[in-house]
């Protein structure tokens, strides 16, 4: 199945990119798409992370199907 990562924030400034599409097998969840991307970019293992699958909130035991949109960006925070 096919899903593209949209990074937000200091996602996007570990990951380097804007939108990108790839390739996962059925049955992936959220938390296993973040391991993989994890260990291809270990500054993110310390961040915290909210998700929002076709824009909607997703916690990490949500699975991802074809075609999804996954955003990952940092929980906001301000006053």
């Amino acid at each position: 199945m096919i899903v593209t990562i949209l990074p937000f924030a200091s996602a996007k400034t570990v990951l380097k990119y804007d939108k990108k599409q790839i390739s996962l097998k059925d049955g992936t969840s959220v938390s296993g798409l973040m391991k993989e991307l994890v260990s291809e970019n270990p500054p993110l293992s310390g961040m915290k992370f909210l998700f929002a699958v076709n824009t909607e909130y997703v916690d990490t035991s949500h699975i991802l199907e074809d075609g999804d949109k996954l955003a990952i960006f940092p929980p906001v925070s301000g006053g």
